[in-house]
């Protein structure tokens, strides 16, 4: 189990998953913030995360997988509107390890 305190200021679900070092699997949250990222569609993600007072329903491990979705179709307009929702794009949660940024490096 991971004691670093580097990954203290991760939300809690994050920091669960990462204790145990179990991959999450990537299943699609079923949104409609999903359909907004799978359109590239920035403004309409921005408008579902500021739903419900910014909750939008989703956790934050619902919004990394739509961080990497974004990342790796090149979506930037979603990708920033995901990161000022404070996804992290160094938190890696697929099982070939691959975060945000490798995702956006690999497929530009």
């Amino acid at each position: 189990e991971l004691t670093s305190s580097i990954f203290s200021d991760l939300p809690d679900d994050l920091q669960e998953m990462l204790g145990v070092w179990a991959p999450v699997a990537t299943e699609p949250v079923g949104s409609l913030a999903e359909e907004a990222v799978k359109a590239d569609d920035a403004k309409g993600l921005q408008t579902c995360l500021l739903s419900e007072g910014g909750k939008a329903g989703l956790s934050d491990l619902e919004k990394q997988k739509l961080l990497d979705v974004a990342s790796e179709n090149g979506y930037t307009g979603c990708v920033e509107v995901l990161l000022a929702a404070g996804c992290r794009p160094e938190v890696c949660i697929r099982e070939d390890g691959w975060g945000p940024l490798h995702l956006a490096a690999f497929h530009g």
